[in-house]
């Protein structure tokens, strides 16, 4: 089973950045990508994980 993690980026990256990371079953990385809004980074994750 895969899961995700969607993190806050430093205020650098701009306001309301976010990074989602996916990681499989494993513990391995799979894909590493940015939302700007927490509700875009959240519908990523649904499109990913199902």
């Amino acid at each position: 089973t895969a899961t995700a993690e969607i993190n806050r980026e430093k205020e650098k990256d701009g306001p309301g950045a976010y990074s989602i990371v996916i990681f499989t079953w494993n513990s391995r990385t799979l894909q590493v990508f940015k939302a700007r809004t927490l509700k875009e980074a959240q519908e990523e994750v649904k499109l990913m994980l199902g």
